[in-house]
Parts: C-alpha cells; structure tokens; sequence
C-alpha cells in the first residue's frame, strides 16, 4: 500500500507507482486506465471489468488498493485530475474551455444536443422499442424508477403515459421505491432509468420486484450494467456521463426522446383509448390557464 507519498486527488500518479505492487489481474486495471483516461471516467464498473478482462470485484479492490473507496470515488478524483491537468471544464457536452464566450458555449451546446439526438435514434434498436410499447399497453400497472436525474426522467414517463391513460405511478424515493417493488404483481410493468445502471436503490429494488416475475423496461447507457442484466427490454442511449456530469443536459435530452419514442408508439397500438385520454386530461386542466 502506497505509505501516503501522494495526494488522494492524484490518482494516475499513485497508480503509476504502486505498478509493482498489483497482484497480475489488478495490473490488468491499472494498464487499462493508463491507457485511456478519459474512457475510464466514462466506463461503468462492469465496462472496466471488460475492458481489462477482470472480474468487477477486482475493480473495487484494485480502487481500495490505491487508496479510494470505491470505483466513483476513484473515478472522481480521475476526473479532477484530468480537469487540473488539462485546465479545463469537461461536460457531457463536448469539451467547454474556461474561456469560451457565451456565443461559442451556445454554439458547442447546439451541436452537441443535436449530436445527442442523432446518435441515440441511431444506437436504438426498434424491435426494442417495440417491445417496451407493447409492455406498456399489456401493463395492469406501469411503476416508473429513478432516482436523482433519472428521477426526474422517471416523472416525465409518468406524466407522458397519464395524460395517455396508462395506469402509471412514479417512484423517486428509495425506501418508497423497494416497498412499493416488494408488493408488485406479475402483470405490472417496471420503467426503470438509471444513466449508469448501476444506481444501487434502483437495481435493488428491480430485484425485490423481479422476484415477483414483473417485466423489467431498463433506459440506460451502459448494456451490460447491473440492471440491464435483469431486463426484459433494453433501451439504449449514447451518454456516458463522468463523475463531474452526473445528471447532464446531453443525458436528460436522450433519456426524453427515448421516453417520447416509447410513448408515441405506445399510443398507437390503442388509439382511440389514448386520443379520448389525453383529450379527457386535457380538459382536467383548462381552467387552470388565464
């Protein structure tokens, strides 16, 4: 164990010199994060563990090892390194110097957005989409999940399914959330979001729900994450976020249009059901505009 040389926020130069002391798999970690930083700041747990052909409980260790306790404690202060390094900002969004005027950040947040967009509706797979719509409308009960950002991502499935008429709830808070999955039935439906997928209260709480034999909807950037393994249906977006990032505008903006994909094909599997729905909660609401 490396006796304090270094500081905890740099990370690389302690890796560098506990090289020798890595038992052969931890050095497969270690070579694998030298050789690209800025992946790694963006890889899950279970990407890493692929890319240097490890088990993942060899990244955590590899982490306590050099002095983090954990894999996103690790990746943080990667990220801050980098960040001093390079002296600059990284959002999601493409690289943003700190001099940059609002005019070239609005033009960078332009391009990137679009390229967003472009990208996810070219990583989607459509018979996915497909079978997500028909999980929504066979659904005795949709159970939305997510929690921080993709909580948010998670409210907007239950807004757009309600004003469709689909029998939808909405769960952000974590103990509300593996209550509510402790108790549900094998004809509902859980939508979970988590960017990452590998947020413990949402994979921990698909799993109470899982034991129940619900059908599992998974959005997330990361195919091979925890609660991916555990879908039915996997919708894929493009934004892989840095620990800095957590909760972008680029990773709300693909989670969006996947939602609305996923609803508009939705709608049209029960057309008449959903135009009389949204005309109905559309009328709930009239008084309450000037």
């Amino acid at each position: 164990m490396l006796k304090g040389s270094f500081d905890v926020q740099q990370p690389l130069l302690r890796v560098q010199a506990m090289l020798s002391e890595f038992s052969r798999a931890e050095r497969r970690v270690a070579d694998a994060v030298l050789s690209d930083q800025e992946r790694t700041i963006r890889d899950s747990v279970t990407d890493l563990a692929e890319r240097a052909s490890v088990g993942e409980t060899t990244i955590i260790r590899f982490c306590r090892k050099v002095g983090y306790r954990g894999y996103q404690d690790f990746k943080l202060a990667l990220a801050q390194d980098l960040v001093d390094v390079q002296g600059k900002t990284e959002p999601v969004l493409g690289p943003i110097v700190l001099d940059d005027s609002p005019t070239v950040i609005n033009q960078k947040l332009d391009q990137a957005i679009s390229g967003v967009i472009h990208d996810t509706a070219s990583l989607l797979d459509l018979q996915q989409v497909e079978t997500a719509a028909t999980l929504l409308v066979e659904a005795q009960r949709v159970i939305a999940l997510g929690v921080g950002h993709s909580g948010v991502s998670a409210q907007d499935v239950g807004y757009r399914l309600l004003r469709l008429g689909f029998p939808v709830l909405m769960e952000t808070d974590s103990h509300l959330m593996a209550m509510r999955l402790s108790l549900a039935g094998s004809k509902d439906v859980v939508f979970a979001i988590s960017a990452s997928g590998s947020t413990k209260d949402v994979v921990d709480a698909v799993e109470l729900a899982k034991r129940q034999g619900v059908s599992l909807i998974c959005l997330t950037s990361h195919s091979h994450s925890p609660l991916a393994r555990l879908a039915d249906c996997i919708l894929l977006t493009t934004v892989r976020e840095s620990p800095f990032e957590g909760g972008s505008l680029a990773t709300k903006i693909a989670q969006m249009y996947v939602i609305d994909l996923v609803a508009m094909v939705a709608s049209t599997k029960s057309p008449v059901s959903t135009l009389g729905s949204v005309r109905t909660t559309a009328k709930a609401v009239v008084n309450k505009l000037y």
